[in-house]
């Protein structure tokens, strides 16, 4: 057990201890009044059976009816509020990974899965749920009852207490131990098997179309998907027996208790030290107090899988944020310095970019080429504040960018990724995300601007119309046409396109080039692309090779070193076209 998980764990009831010892105190009143009745009710039938004036029996009988009323009334309360305070435990520790995870996304998280993210986001924090209420309510109220029922039970058969003690201690301490001990392995393949069927139904949904077309991957992925299914199902169901046979032992030792605790008090009832109107009371009090022990292999276990997903959680949680002001800073200008910049996605293997110096003025226009896997869209994600680099430093308005908010750099850098979110929303807000208080006009104006107006009209609820997840309702062009209409909402000091023209028809490719060029004539440009047609006119070029700067200069430039890379490049490319 992890000294650090617990802590963790306890951290997020901190808020609300108060209400925690509260409620796990009504826990233990409701099975003490359950407790009550029983044993009110057996001296008032064990005396009735004596046939006494009725009247005798009226404090037994308002007995009964007080702690029949106290357990329903104690149960409500105690249900309102345990499950009040782990929805609000809940709540905030959504609120807590979440803020975590804006600050990492996507920066601090590679190599964590989509499955994953779902296992994290909802099945560890679901588990942490019952954290409260089993794990932490239910052992106070086992111990409350425990010691209610032996301070009971000393007025009528002390010897009884050692007979309750010693079976609630199996019940509640050894058994649900030995069943967490025995399904430790198995609940550890079941966390593993779930992330794995996670992980294999998320790429079989996004792929689905691929598979379809080819029916014989689609069938071994839904054999995989199948293997792991079944799997779970078999480690579940093993959990499963194992669980039951803990609650039938239970149920055994209740029952043993209760016949233990009968054969202490019939003698003290034949020597005439205990009434016999009594010892039915003795018996029931004892399989009463055992309602607390029930629960406790639930409990126990869920000690162990609550430790498990706080781990996980944990896990996020320290992943070290970059530390960013929340203040707006002032900027002198809006040149962008990269010194002595290195990236290797925060680990030690492999750098993927070495050493970059270089200064983009204001209102410069630049590019970076280079082959696929060269560190381009590496390097633009780092000058979008994307991502954070490990080595170097670089600045914007003469301001290191972890001296500037997340939201003041995303007012001034603009990024346009090789293939961007269309979310699952309608039109006017996919497009309004840019710019929320952007007019209809507005809207239409960039639409026109794109060639979207018309298809947008063709609608069935025009700009209402909902796009579907990922834009399925739009073809790869104009999902990217709709990508560039959500760009020039913005009025950025800074735009990075990354591949503009991806997806993009042939008759589109020059149209949206020189519309984007044409936009951003008075900001800063740095554009990311293969296709070197377009890069006359600007300003400078910077040639990328393994992660390294090794040609700079204008076209006209670069075009004319003899041996130059970019030279090659280029001849390639009209070769191609």
């Amino acid at each position: 057990m992890n000294p650090q998980n617990v802590k963790w764990l306890f951290s997020l009831l901190k808020p609300y201890r108060g209400w925690v010892f509260l409620g796990a105190m009504l826990s233990g009143f409701t099975i003490c009044a359950n407790m009550g009745l029983l044993a009110t009710s057996a001296v008032l039938l064990s005396k009735a059976a004596l046939m006494p004036p009725l009247l005798w029996l009226m404090t037994l009988i308002t007995g009964v009816r007080f702690f029949g009323i106290a357990r329903a009334l104690l149960r409500y309360i105690e249900r309102l509020l345990n499950h009040s305070i782990a929805y609000r435990i809940l709540g905030g520790l959504r609120v807590r990974v979440y803020k975590k995870l804006e600050n990492l996304v996507p920066d601090r998280l590679i190599g964590y899965t989509e499955g994953m993210f779902y296992r994290r986001m909802l099945l560890d924090i679901e588990v942490l749920q019952y954290f409260y209420l089993r794990a932490v309510s239910l052992p106070l109220a086992f111990f409350m009852v425990l010691i209610c029922g032996a301070i009971f039970l000393s007025f009528f058969a002390h010897k009884a207490i050692i007979i309750l003690g010693v079976c609630m201690f199996l019940a509640g301490i050894v058994v649900p131990t030995v069943i967490r001990k025995s399904t430790r392995s198995a609940r550890g393949e079941s966390a593993q098997k779930r992330t794995q069927l996670s992980d294999t139904f998320l790429d079989y949904q996004h792929g689905l179309v691929d598979l379809l077309m080819h029916p014989k991957a689609l069938k071994n992925w839904q054999e995989k998907m199948n293997k792991y299914h079944t799997g779970l199902v078999d480690v579940q169901f093993f959990v499963g027996k194992l669980s039951s046979l803990g609650d039938r032992t239970i149920t055994f030792l209740s029952h043993l208790t209760m016949l233990g605790a009968l054969a202490v008090a019939v003698p003290l009832v034949q020597t005439g030290r205990l009434e016999g109107v009594y010892l039915a009371m003795v018996g029931m009090v004892v399989w009463v107090a055992f309602e607390a022990a029930e629960a406790m292999p639930k409990a126990i276990i869920q000690v162990g899988d609550s430790l498990q997903a706080g781990e996980e959680l944990r896990k996020i949680e320290e992943i070290e944020t970059p530390v960013r002001q929340a203040t707006e800073q002032k900027l002198s200008s809006r040149e962008i310095i990269l010194k002595d910049v290195s990236f290797q996605y925060h680990q030690k293997d492999e750098i993927f970019l070495s050493n970059i110096n270089l200064t983009v003025s204001q209102g410069e226009h630049i590019a970076f080429v280079g082959q696929s896997g060269s560190g381009k869209s590496s390097l633009a994600r780092l000058i979008a504040g994307l991502w954070q680099c490990d080595d170097g430093e670089i600045s914007y308005g003469g301001n290191a960018y972890t001296d500037l908010g997340r939201a003041q750099l995303a007012r001034e850098i603009a990024y346009l990724e090789q293939k961007s979110t269309i979310f699952h929303a309608t039109m006017r807000e996919n497009l309004l995300l840019a710019n929320p208080k952007a007019t209809i006009e507005q809207l239409e104006k960039v639409l026109k601007a794109v060639d979207l107006w018309d298809a947008v009209q063709l609608m069935p609820e025009k700009m209402e119309t909902i796009l579907a997840e990922d834009g399925s309702r739009l073809s790869g062009g104009q999902r990217q046409r709709l990508s560039i209409a959500r760009l020039l909402l913005k009025n950025p000091s800074v735009v990075i396109l990354d591949e503009p023209t991806q997806n993009l028809d042939q008759e589109y490719v020059t149209q949206m080039m020189s519309l984007l060029l044409n936009w951003s004539r008075d900001k800063t440009l740095i554009l990311i692309t293969h296709d070197l047609k377009f890069l006359q006119t600007l300003d400078s070029i910077y040639l990328l090779q393994h992660g390294k700067i090794i040609e700079t200069g204008s076209h006209h430039t670069l075009i004319n070193i003899p041996q130059g890379r970019y030279r090659k490049l280029y001849n390639i490319m009209k070769k191609q076209f």
